[in-house]
């Protein structure tokens, strides 16, 4: 039961702190904060759950009550990572914001080919790789830099095996 409780509370602290960072924070590396927010979270729940003094003589042991903070904190973290990639990256997401926020709550096809051009889009995703500092642009030709080609051969490993499409 201590294992489900620090693994709760654990989660519910990096979710806190994460959104502290991104409403008050100046960091563009939002990525890296919440890992690392993730990381020292989820080393505190699990030395939580392992130095927890227990009153019950057959008590559970100490590696169970870790091993349920693991898995506990593992999987909400990953369901709150993919909720993330939803708000944050679908561009479906944005355009039905888009329409439920304007005038009349209805918007044109033009007004939406306007306002989420692919030319923007493919613009600001290079923009962000240059920072990462996964591509590099040289006489107007993008390249991988060895991170963007450590994170190609990762992702494209994962479609291969998993047979998922590539299409945006």
């Amino acid at each position: 039961m201590i294992g489900i409780v620090c693994g709760v509370v654990g989660f519910m602290a990096t979710v806190a702190i994460h959104l502290a960072s991104l409403r008050f924070g100046r960091s563009r590396r939002h990525f890296r904060v919440l890992a690392i927010t993730a990381l020292t979270c989820l080393i505190l729940a699990a030395g939580g759950a392992s130095w927890w003094p227990t009153a019950e003589p057959l008590a559970t042991p100490k590696a169970v009550a870790v091993a349920a903070v693991l898995f506990i904190y593992g999987a909400v973290l990953f369901a709150y990572f993919i909720f993330i990639y939803i708000v944050d990256s679908s561009s479906a997401t944005r355009i039905l914001v888009e329409i439920e926020q304007s005038s009349g709550k209805k918007r044109t096809y033009d007004e939406l080919t306007t306002r989420y051009r692919l030319e923007d889009k493919f613009r600001d995703i290079l923009k962000d790789l240059q920072y990462l500092k996964a591509v590099e642009q040289q006489d107007g030709v993008f390249r991988n830099t060895a991170k963007g080609r450590r994170h190609a051969r990762l992702v494209g490993g994962f479609r291969r095996y998993f047979g998922i499409g590539g299409h945006l």
